[in-house]
């Protein structure tokens, strides 16, 4: 069981770092596109963030399983892993924040501001990478 919840918990991790990353070059791209490939691009990075945030749910879910199945609870727990734990909270009101003005965006039909949600993938980005290392030095035996 344990070895499944980290496989979920790694695939997830994957999803989500890999989604912000995507999204980040995309944005780039979208910067100087035209047209329908701009229109095309945004699509594509509404459906990645959004696939990113799904990503970060699972990853609650699976490291509260983990924590318990593996630790039996939070008292065993080191330094860097609480300090990754306020990286990920930080990077759940960041994702949570960007997926509200995405659907705001489209209910309105008018995107976000490109500056705020770029401001929002650069630090949403900086969290996850931060919570990875921290993840390392917590579980690092």
């Amino acid at each position: 069981m344990i070895t499944l919840l980290r496989l979920v918990h790694i695939l997830a991790m994957a999803v989500g770092v890999g989604g912000g990353v995507a999204n980040l070059i995309a944005l780039r791209r979208m910067q100087a596109a035209e047209g329908p490939a701009k229109a095309a691009l945004a699509g594509a990075m509404r459906q990645v963030g959004m696939a990113a945030a799904l990503a970060l749910a699972l990853l609650w879910v699976s490291g509260l399983a983990l924590v318990y199945a593996r630790y039996d609870g939070w008292a065993a727990l080191p330094l860097f892993f609480w300090a990754k734990i306020a990286a990920v909270v930080a990077l759940t009101a960041v994702s949570g924040a960007a997926q509200v003005l995405t659907f705001w965006g489209m209910a309105r039909k008018s995107p976000p501001d490109p500056a705020l949600m770029a401001r929002l993938g650069k630090t949403g980005a900086a969290l996850a990478l931060t919570a990875t290392a921290l993840a390392v030095l917590s579980f690092t035996d």
